[in-house]
């Protein structure tokens, strides 16, 4: 997936385990993209998450300019194509 340069992916991961779980599964699947350990759940309870997986996309002044419940990051690119080369 060709990216534009302004564009950062970041996962949240809710992994009560910790982080090597987490760190097998993105080894895994070959993942490149930044991933945040959320064991406590904290940013869950901020955005007010109710499930996973949710998406949001977050401009430069920090502000949610979409949300995608239940679709992965392939499924929101796709309804925002703007975001991709």
């Amino acid at each position: 997936m060709k990216q534009k340069k302004d564009l950062v992916v970041l996962t949240v991961a809710v992994d009560l385990e910790g982080s090597i779980p987490v760190q097998k599964f993105v080894a895994k699947y070959g993942y490149s993209f930044y991933v945040l350990i959320d064991s406590k759940s904290k940013v869950i309870d901020r955005y007010r998450v109710e499930r996973i997986p949710t998406t949001f996309l977050i401009d430069k002044q920090g502000r949610i300019v979409g949300k995608a419940v239940g679709q992965g990051i392939g499924k929101v690119l796709k309804r925002y194509p703007f975001l991709i080369g």
